[in-house]
């Protein structure tokens, strides 16, 4: 899963639940960009927030990253997360085959 780390300090970054959202999300990107595959080719995605009070938040912020394409998602509510972040995210996607 991915907590909203700066990928160059390895620092949690995001004052508000909304940055650290977007940081999730990027990191993601970049992730799945890396490995052969894209936001658009994601399948499932599982949420954990500390808070699902913010649900409609997330939500908003999610669809800024998958306007298109909505994979499945499932989101947890969970007592606490690594480095005491507010969400983290994992997702399952295809990538191109290799020959």
């Amino acid at each position: 899963g991915q907590i909203p780390l700066d990928p160059e300090s390895g620092e949690l970054v995001g004052n508000s639940f909304a940055e650290q959202c977007h940081r999730v999300l990027l990191n993601l990107k970049i992730i799945l960009e890396a490995g052969g595959s894209g936001l658009e080719r994601v399948l499932k995605v599982t949420i954990y927030m500390k808070n699902l009070a913010q649900f409609g938040e997330l939500n908003e912020i999610y669809s800024e990253y998958f306007d298109v394409s909505k994979p499945a998602r499932a989101c947890v509510e969970v007592s606490n997360l690594p480095k005491e972040a507010d969400v983290e995210m994992d997702a399952i996607a295809e990538i191109s085959s290799v020959n």
